[in-house]
C-alpha cells in the first residue's frame, strides 16, 4: 500500500473499519528461513488509522493465530503490520485481519479464518498471522494471543494482556499492568505501576518494578524479582520456587508463600521492617529463633514506619537476609 492509499483508509477508517485480506504487497513464496515464519506463501500489508474527531485513546488486538507486538511511540496514528502465512494461495485469501475504529477514540483489531462452505477446513497448525501495532505512548492497550509471542513495551497507560500458551513480555511500562497465563511464562522489566501477574504453568520474571501494587500468583512455575520497590508486593506459588530482592516502603507491605517451593528474600537497602519467617524445610535467618507456633519474629530499622514483611513455605526452606 502506497502512503497516500494507507491515508485514505485510515480516512475511510474512522467511518466504517476495515477488513485487511489482500491489503499489502504481493503474496510470495516462503524461502523456508525463521525469518519469513510458518507457511508457503506469506503476505505482508501495512495500515495506518489516523484519529477522527477525539484522539486515539485505546487500543484492543485479539490475534489467536500468531505474535503480537505492541509498541508506543511519539505521534498520534495507529500503525498496523500483519505478516500471513499459508500453504497456498487460496488458503492466504482466507486470512482476515480486522480493524474497528470506534467514535470514541477506540481501535479493535481482531484475526480468524474465513470459513468457506465449499472448501474444507484449515488447519490452524498450517497458517499463521503476526501482528505488530504502533500506538501513542499514552493509548491504554489491550491484547490477547492463543500460543503465540505477546510483547508490549513503552508505553505510558498501562496494559491488560492475555496468553493461553504464549510468553508474555512487557517492558518500560507506566500504568496499572494485567497479565494472564495458562501455560507460558510472563518476563517484566521497567514497570511503573500496580501490576497483577497470573500463571498457571510457567515462570515469572520480575526486574525494576515499582508502584503501589505488585501480585504475582504462580501454580506450577518459578517466580524471580529484582529490584522490586512496589509498597505492597505479595507472591505466592504452590509448586514453584521464589527467588526475590526487594526493597520494603516505609508502611508498606511484603508477602511471599508458597506450598512446596522454596522460598529466598533478600532486602536491599536499609529496611525498616518487622519480619516474620517460617519454613516446613531448612529456615535460614540470622537471628531467627522459631517459636512454639513456627514462626520467627525479628526487626530491622525503626519501627515506627516499619514494613510489615512475611516469608514462608509450608514445605520447603526458607531463606532470609539483608543484601550486604
Amino acid at each position: 500500500m502506497t502512503a497516500a492509499g494507507a491515508m485514505t483508509a485510515a480516512r475511510w477508517l474512522t467511518v466504517v473499519g476495515l477488513a485487511l485480506g489482500a491489503l499489502g504487497g504481493p503474496a510470495r513464496a516462503d524461502d523456508g528461513t525463521d525469518d519469513d515464519g510458518d507457511g508457503a506463501v506469506v503476505e505482508h500489508a501495512q495500515l495506518v488509522i489516523a484519529p477522527g474527531a477525539r484522539p486515539i485513546g485505546a487500543v484492543s488486538v485479539d490475534n489467536p493465530l500468531g505474535d503480537v507486538t505492541i509498541v508506543g511511540y511519539d505521534g498520534d496514528s495507529v500503525s498496523v503490520e500483519t505478516v500471513k502465512h499459508a500453504p497456498d494461495a487460496r488458503t492466504l485469501e482466507r486470512l482476515r485481519v480486522t480493524v474497528v475504529p470506534a467514535p470514541d477514540g477506540a481501535v479493535r483489531l481482531s484475526t480468524a479464518v474465513l470459513a468457506r462452505g465449499d472448501r474444507p477446513p484449515v488447519a490452524l497448525a498450517s497458517v499463521r498471522i503476526d501482528v505488530t501495532v504502533r500506538v501513542p505512548h499514552a493509548v491504554a492497550v489491550s491484547g490477547r494471543v492463543v500460543a503465540g509471542r505477546l510483547a508490549v513495551s513503552n508505553l505510558d497507560a498501562g496494559a491488560e494482556l492475555d496468553a493461553s500458551a504464549g510468553p508474555i513480555s512487557v517492558r518500560n511500562v507506566a500504568g496499572a499492568v494485567s497479565a494472564r497465563s495458562l501455560a507460558g511464562s510472563q518476563r517484566f522489566e521497567e514497570v511503573f505501576g500496580s501490576l497483577d501477574s497470573h500463571a498457571i504453568d510457567g515462570d515469572l520474571a520480575f526486574d525494576t518494578v515499582r508502584g503501589a501494587r505488585l501480585r504475582a500468583q504462580a501454580y506450577a512455575g518459578r517466580v524471580d524479582g529484582r529490584r522490586v520497590a512496589s509498597r505492597e508486593v505479595v507472591i505466592t506459588t504452590v509448586d514453584g520456587d521464589v527467588a526475590l530482592e526487594a526493597t520494603t516502603q516505609a508502611g508498606g507491605r511484603l508477602s511471599v508463600a508458597s506450598v512446596r517451593g522454596d522460598v529466598a528474600v533478600t532486602l536491599a537497602g536499609e529496611p525498616q521492617a518487622r519480619v516474620r519467617v517460617r519454613a516446613g524445610g531448612t529456615l535460614r535467618a540470622p537471628g531467627a529463633s522459631p517459636g512454639e507456633d513456627g514462626w520467627s519474629e525479628l526487626g530491622f530499622g525503626a519501627q515506627r514506619q516499619a514494613a510489615a514483611v512475611r516469608v514462608s513455605s509450608r514445605f520447603g526452606d526458607v531463606s532470609f537476609g539483608l543484601l550486604q
